[in-house]
């Protein structure tokens, strides 16, 4: 795959959610207006009608209901100009996945956009999908479709550059997490609480004595998508990819908190459902699933500093992060600071 992995390690640290929020949620679309319907039917070629998803933050994304083509439903997201190099890399990734056995959603056009912004508009068809649910097949089907992933991305030929951009990455992120223990550099939620993560030794980014893989690197609800039939989970958004070489307890803890921990209340209920989880990844060593299920406070909350440093460097550069997006983090440590004895 052709691809300046410069220029991955180079993106900016910040990538705003395609769907903001943080409770799994069905999507939702409506009728797009006129000319928005106009710009994408005559950019595409395609003759039909056009629904604009809610909640999107920072990009368009549209349901178009084909009068012709085959399949009838697509999926359609307008990719800025600024991002055609990223995207297209992803899309190559995303094919070469796919002839791997993992399900994604494979683009299958490209078209310019009519406006003159340069920007375009990539097709794919239309997955019928739901939000993961806290339960015992769900946390089945996440499990395998995760583990498969991960046995593809470990022999991709562009590892050692995902590991190189990591690298570059992390290195990046703990001065700022320097910059903001020491409060020289200011967080836009509770500071002292903030500061207080950053000086915490047990928090790191990465210091963990176990093996490294390319991980998912954001798994939550919205890129896995699990078939309204049940029949299996899709796997979208690539774009971390080539900076998360971690090992699988990062990936393993997302899904974790996005999909169980925010879900399930009952403390019991909740292990049940973490340890179906992990076993249907395939660690099902008594001995291995409980090392691996004392690591989840920790990473979660290293996850979660991330995430701050991420925010912190992009407002000091003058790149606005929505207040949503700071809340939601701080919501995040807090939740498992309460619920950190289900994993002890």
């Amino acid at each position: 795959m052709a691809r300046s992995q410069d220029t991955v390690a180079s993106q900016s640290l910040y990538r705003p959610p395609g769907v903001p929020g943080l409770y799994p949620a069905s999507p939702g679309f409506k009728p797009a207006a006129d000319q928005e319907a106009e710009l994408v039917i005559s950019s595409i070629g395609i003759s039909g009608s056009v629904e604009t998803l809610v909640g999107a933050s920072t990009q368009c994304f549209y349901k178009v209901a084909s009068e012709s083509s085959i399949p009838r439903e697509l999926f359609v997201r307008r990719v800025a100009k600024k991002r055609l190099e990223s995207f297209r890399y992803t899309t190559s990734l995303n094919c070469w996945l796919a002839d791997r056995g993992v399900t994604t959603n494979t683009v299958i056009s490209e078209h310019v956009c009519l406006d003159g912004s340069g920007d375009v508009f990539a097709v794919s068809p239309y997955i019928d999908w739901r939000p993961a649910r806290p339960d015992r097949a769900d946390a089945g089907l996440l499990g395998k479709s995760l583990a498969c992933l991960h046995e593809a991305l470990s022999v991709h030929p562009d590892r050692g550059h995902w590991e190189k951009a990591t690298r570059t990455r992390l290195n990046h992120l703990n001065e700022i997490r320097k910059e903001l223990a020491s409060g020289n550099l200011a967080s836009s939620v509770e500071q002292e609480v903030v500061q207080a993560l950053c000086k915490r030794s047990e928090v790191d980014f990465d210091n963990y004595d176990l093996p490294h893989a390319p991980l998912h690197g954001d798994p939550h609800s919205f890129n896995f998508l699990v078939h309204q039939d049940n029949s299996g989970v899709t796997v979208v958004d690539f774009e971390d990819v080539f900076h998360s070489v971690f090992p699988v307890v990062f990936d393993l803890a997302v899904v974790i908190q996005r999909v169980f921990l925010i879900q399930e209340r009952d403390d019991e209920a909740l292990t049940r459902l973490v340890n179906h989880f992990i076993a249907s990844y395939g660690i099902q060593n008594e001995t291995e699933l409980s090392q691996m299920k004392r690591l989840i406070p920790d990473v979660l909350r290293g996850l979660v500093l991330r995430a701050f440093c991420v925010s912190a460097d992009c407002v000091r550069l003058g790149v606005e992060v929505p207040d949503q997006e700071w809340e939601k983090f701080l919501f995040l440590f807090r939740q498992i600071e309460r619920r950190q004895h289900v994993f002890l």
